[in-house]
């Protein structure tokens, strides 16, 4: 191995500056309403299903010899359907409004497809009991 001289050494001062960028909120927005019109009708589908749990839930409650399984919802539930209802729309449309922030329309109509799908479990099964009784 060779020696390297000295004048072969050449250090260059450089300058470097981080700058962080703005926030993309207008794209954000933008995504959120793109998402909001391709995904319109399985939103609509998933609040309907939504409604749809809280009332197969109260008349299964009216009727006598039901009660409520879900620990969370348990004290909201008796209090009567209107403070159920704000808060299970309130959650889901917290959790997909979040969704349709971040997520491309091809995703956000699956997660929505998946919210719908979930959500239609509730009432499925409200029925399904106040049949078989």
């Amino acid at each position: 191995m060779g020696q390297i001289k000295a004048s072969a050494l050449r250090v260059h001062v450089g300058r470097v500056e981080l700058v962080p960028e703005p926030p993309p909120t207008r794209i954000r927005f933008t995504r959120l309403r793109a998402n909001l019109v391709a995904c319109r009708l399985l939103l609509a589908a998933v609040l309907v299903a939504q409604v749809a749990d809280v009332v197969t839930t109260q008349i299964a409650l009216a009727r006598g010899g039901f009660v409520e399984e879900n620990g969370l919802l348990r004290s909201v539930v008796y209090g009567g359907p209107v403070g159920t209802l704000a808060l299970k729309l309130g959650a889901v449309l917290a959790v997909l409004t979040g969704a349709m922030l971040r997520l491309p329309p091809r995703r956000t109509r699956v997660a929505v497809g998946l919210a719908l799908a979930l959500s239609l479990i509730g009432p499925l099964a409200n029925l399904a009991a106040l049949v078989g009784r």
